[in-house]
């Protein structure tokens, strides 16, 4: 009899997530005809079934890392479960693969492929192969990926006495027979891509995974088959959007935990741990799976930097994120969460049925239905681990919160856990061949998801935020929320002292050779570091101060009372004093109100509550804190006022109550102690907690926006920060808390905002649009309120339209927009420094083009870096000159000095009593930043673009630089002037030096040189040699200028430091020598009209 052959297209349907999407093959025959004699070559197509999708230190493995075919092998038992054939088959390149060869490729998938009808993967392979196979009836299977000895048991299947291994014995015994090939034992391996064993069967379709007889009996059959890993795995993303402001979530780690030890290759697999139940009890539980860690929190703090951040602003973060991202980017964050790619967690099947609701409040009563934590049955009777399902498989996420938000402070550890299954209810069932994709929401106060949560507060106890944060400027002030756990008690004292309270830069000792250049070895901070060493103090320091306690808190920024003062003093208070300024005998005392002052109690410590009171008798000059009682929750709320201190704590010392730096914070530490009396404790129970205050960056990128008249570009605001001292890019920053920004009571009416608000961690970016043109002879203003990190710090942006001269105060000088250029002329851009003079020659100006540091970009400063000029280009002169060559006049004090001023528009120089106006006016004050102008539209980045600006030709100007300066302004008007330092940072050349362009009349170098050593007393001023600020010229000498000292004495300019915030006359020794004077510039004024 003549044998028929039939070929069958086998088609081994590869792994797919369960989104994927089959290939389907037309039927063929029938398959239930009679079988005749011969055999048949069946062509065969193996595809991966797509993983279904699901619910919508070990590290982490990559999403993709089990989607291939290693080894594939298709087995045919008979109609009793007997094998028959069993078939090794060899990878071939070739696509068109001859017997027992297999050839792969992908295949692009459809929803309708995977299991659930939802594919989690685009594409997977597809394995095509030809067998010759006797006609018959079959069940049919394809494995993959067993290995080496399933390999050898399956070529040698019908040699019972071929010398074998034990595994290889185990295998051939177990594929005589199909039930036993289903019921082959898997055991999960420590490297994920081993744990890549696939299983299938075939049918005459492709549109079912459920094994069938096959009737083999005719010509150019086709066969198909999914192919299911034995495996899953879970990704995980996080969404904060339902948080409240000011809370915040650090997420650590998240790891799948109690994975299967074992898994069936062929049939359902459960973990059951029971011995009574034979037929069930099977296989054990690994603890510990993967892991995948978001940070190190050893080499890291809980603040903006951790990547893996959750908050409001900024909710949305997923595995192989950089870091988390805006609200505004939520689309990005749903095509990117959960591909196939994303590293995930893998883990065997486990099949753990149905169960009561994962939820934490199913019922949705309010309240948590099974609340509680782990080995505490007597304190919570109710809690239920694994939600009663205790062989079940779940993600553990770790993080740290921190709820600064004043209805619920609060910060710890906290784990969130979620048992896997199909469903966010009453499903246990981690299937295989599935892709969970799980997204954590957090709502509220990072303690309220629909995950468990196990988190504890301290009950008694007492609670601050973490960290919090406090204004740059000066006589400035927060509220701290604090909340006190009274767990039913009467609360009978409460009070607050601060620890340290440090001068310093914080974070800028690290030890290396490129940290900052400052006087660390009087940084407390820097020399409690355990890594400090008695060694690093540089070698001139003498023992005894290196054996000092540097925690001098009265020399730092905070108070606990409201500063009333703004410069103190040790010496005698001028006649026209206003009560800002307090004759004291030192800072230690003052600070702890030792002496006899008007402000008579302790800065570093004070008392709320005292013997169940609350103290409010100095609230009028301590500030106002109040208490709320929360019977129900047996909490008490506090609201804590902190004060950033004094302008000047003697001037001679340097300190002060602004931050002076622009790229590093300064840092506190305050404690909160309560004591309270507990039902049936006969003692009481004293509770505390400690807060970091951080007194932010000194922010100047933008501090300033102007117009002309005829000009109404828009300008896009984000503010910035330098990351270091010596950084050469600003970069912007997230706001620790909501943002909002208003436009000041007193501004003009001519600006409007684009955003006037944003959320915690977002960057404070905005645009300001003018509403139109002004005239020529008219200026408008406007100040800009930007309240940033939960509302607690504050940054003011000046806004002008038109150049016309305006006067700060009624009834005073009218102050010119720009500085001068030559007796004849001034700039055209209030940013233009303008021309440096000596003292009353304004037929040598010397031209701004030469204010050039050495260097740039100007980082690292060092003295050596401060070159004496050359020849100095003048204005209007086509040769230039050298600096002994420029005169100057002897000062006079009862006539101008500048007696050659001829400007178009009129005016004269400014003189003493046109700046002291300023000076002495309780409704002026100053503000230090960076101006942008006419040709600029956004925030610059490069240090060399902020500061830069120069007005070379009316064709070419640096268009988008800014300029550094100050801005003296009127808080209840808001008219504003800008005085810029220069391009250079310099506005001023030293007579002493030759004409070097420095802005310190007396420091050229470090202050603890050979001849002094007093740095020990003002380390703020070690390197004030290379400080920027700038002398403005008086048009003539003020013999009895008043100081804030008290003294009198020969006035001739006014300085401008920007590091410090001084504004104040300067007198004629530190600009003149032996007749010679140094180099400033000059501001005109008109008169009054």
């Amino acid at each position: 009899m003549m044998k028929n052959k039939i070929t069958y297209f086998l088609l081994i349907c590869g792994l797919l997530a369960v989104t994927a999407t089959s290939c389907k093959d037309d039927l063929l025959y029938a398959d239930d005809g009679p079988v005749p004699e011969g055999e048949a070559m069946v062509t065969a197509r193996i595809d991966f079934r797509p993983l279904a999708e699901g619910l919508g230190a070990k590290s982490r493995t990559a999403g993709d890392v089990i989607k291939s075919i290693n080894d594939l092998y298709v087995l045919l038992y008979n109609t009793a479960g007997e094998l028959v054939e069993a078939r090794s088959l060899t990878e071939t390149q070739s696509a068109s693969a001859g017997e027992n060869q297999f050839y792969v490729n992908d295949i692009t998938r459809k929803d309708e492929d995977a299991d659930n009808g939802k594919a989690a993967e685009l594409k997977t392979p597809s394995a095509h192969l030809k067998l010759t196979v006797p006609y018959g009836r079959y069940y049919i299977y394809a494995v993959a990926n067993m290995g080496e000895d399933f390999k050898e048991a399956v070529t040698t299947y019908k040699e019972e006495s071929h010398a074998s291994s034990e595994s290889v014995k185990s295998y051939r015994n177990a594929i005589q027979k199909r039930e036993s090939l289903k019921a082959i034992t898997l055991t999960w391996k420590t490297e994920v891509v081993q744990n890549n064993q696939m299983f299938g069967c075939f049918t005459l379709d492709g549109e079912t995974t459920e094994e069938s007889l096959l009737t083999i009996n005719k010509k150019d059959m086709k066969l198909h088959s999914w192919i299911r890993r034995a495996a899953s795995k879970v990704t995980i993303a996080y969404d904060g959007s339902d948080l409240k402001e000011n809370v915040y979530i650090y997420l650590k780690s998240v790891q799948i935990k109690d994975i299967p030890t074992e898994c069936y290759l062929g049939k359902e697999s459960a973990i059951n741990k029971d011995a009574e139940d034979k037929d069930h009890n099977f296989g054990d539980l690994i603890a510990d799976g993967e892991m995948i860690t978001y940070t190190d929190p050893a080499n890291m703090s809980y603040n903006e930097r951790w990547p893996a951040r959750i908050t409001k602003g900024s909710p949305y973060y997923y595995t192989g994120c950089e870091k988390s991202l805006l609200a505004q980017k939520k689309e990005i964050f749903e095509t990117n969460a959960h591909t196939e790619t994303t590293d995930a967690l893998f883990f065997y099947e486990n099949m753990q049925g149905t169960g009561k609701d994962k939820s934490q409040d199913a019922d949705g009563n309010g309240e948590l239905d099974h609340p509680g934590l782990p080995d505490r049955p007597d304190e919570y009777p109710n809690y239920k681990l694994k939600d009663g399902k205790p062989y079940g498989t779940y993600i553990e996420v770790k993080a740290y919160y921190v709820s600064n938000h004043e209805d619920r402070v609060g910060s710890g550890d906290i784990t969130y856990r979620f048992m896997l299954g199909k469903n966010v209810t009453t499903d246990y069932n981690a299937e295989r061949n599935y892709h969970y994709k799980l997204t954590l929401k957090f709502k509220n106060y990072a303690n309220d998801v629909d995950w468990h949560i196990e988190y504890e507060e301290p009950k008694p106890g007492i609670e601050v935020p973490n960290p919090y944060y406090i204004s740059y400027l000066y006589n400035r002030t927060m509220n701290l929320p604090v909340k006190i756990n009274t767990a039913g008690g009467e609360l009978v004292s409460l009070e607050a002292n601060i620890l340290t309270n440090n001068w310093a830069p914080h974070g800028a000792y690290t030890g290396s050779s490129d940290q900052l250049d400052y006087a660390y070895w009087y940084d407390y901070e820097a020399v409690s570091q355990k890594e400090f060493s008695y060694n690093a103090y540089p070698v001139d320091i003498p023992r005894d101060e290196r054996e000092r306690n540097f925690d001098n808190p009265w020399n730092g920024f905070l108070s606990l009372r409201k500063t009333r003062a703004t410069i103190l003093t040790t010496l005698p208070v001028p006649d026209d004093n206003d009560g800002s300024i307090i004759k004291i005998k030192d800072n230690k005392e003052y600070y702890e109100a030792t002496g006899d002052h008007p402000d008579h109690a302790s800065r570093g410590k004070r008392i709320y509550v005292q013997d169940s009171q609350e103290q409010h008798e100095s609230d009028d000059a301590d500030g106002v804190f109040t208490l709320e009682e929360n019977k129900a929750e047996k909490t008490i709320n506090v609201s804590v006022p902190l004060y950033t201190r004094a302008k000047q704590m003697v001037i001679s010392s340097g300190y002060t109550g602004n931050n002076p730096y622009v790229a590093y914070q300064r840092r506190a530490t305050v404690e909160f102690k309560a004591q309270l009396r507990l039902p049936g404790e006969s003692n009481l129970r004293v509770v505390s907690d400690t807060v970091e205050v951080f007194q932010v960056r000194r922010i100047v990128n933008p501090k300033g926006i102007y117009r002309s008249h005829k000009n109404t570009s828009s300008f896009h605001v984000t503010l910035m920060r330098l990351p270091k001292e010596n950084a050469t890019q600003f970069e912007s920053f997230l706001s620790e808390g909501p943002w909002k920004v208003e436009i000041a009571e007193g501004s003009d009416n001519f600006i409007s905002l684009s955003q006037t608000e944003g959320s915690t961690g977002t960057p404070i970016d905005f645009t300001v649009n003018f509403k139109g043109e002004c005239k020529a002879d008219e200026s408008r203003h406007a100040v800009i309120r930007i309240n940033y990190h939960n509302m607690t710090c504050q940054h003011l942006i000046f806004v002008r339209q038109g150049d016309a001269p305006v006067a700060l105060l009624e009834g005073k000088a009218r102050w010119h927009t720009y500085n001068l250029v030559s007796g004849t002329q001034e700039t055209k851009s209030p940013l233009d420094e303008g021309s440096l003079f000596r003292f009353g020659n304004l037929n040598q100006p010397i031209a701004a083009s030469n204010q050039v540091n050495s260097k740039l970009p100007w980082i690292n400063v060092v003295p050596e870096y401060f070159d004496q000029p050359g020849p100095l280009d003048l204005v209007g002169e086509m040769t230039p000159v050298e600096w002994d060559k420029i005169t100057n006049v002897v000062p006079s004090e009862t006539a101008t000095n500048w007696s050659d001023l001829n400007l178009p528009n009129g005016g004269h120089v400014a003189t003493f009593e046109d700046f002291r106006a300023l000076f002495s006016s309780p409704d002026i004050e100053q503000g230090y930043g960076v101006l942008y102008g006419d040709e600029a539209t956004e925030t610059a980045i490069s240090i060399d673009d902020v500061y830069g600006y120069r007005w070379l030709t009316d064709k070419d100007k640096s268009e988008h630089y800014g300029m550094r300066g100050c801005f003296v302004y009127n808080k209840k008007t808001c008219r504003n002037l800008f005085f810029p330092i220069g391009a250079s940072g310099y506005g001023h050349r030293r007579t002493k030096e030759n004409g070097t362009l420095r802005y310190s009349c007396g420091r050229i170098e470090r202050y603890p040189d050979t001849k002094n050593t007093e740095l020990i007393n003002r380390p703020l001023f070690y390197d004030l040699y290379m400080r920027s600020g700038a002398i403005y010229w008086l048009d003539r000498l003020k013999a009895d200028a008043l100081s804030n000292d008290g003294s009198k004495g020969p006035a001739i300019g006014w300085d401008f430091n920007y590091f410090t915030f001084d504004f104040n006359h300067i007198i004629e020794s530190n600009i003149f020598s032996n007749g010679k004077s140094d180099a400033c510039f000059i501001r005109c004024v008109e008169d009054p009209n």
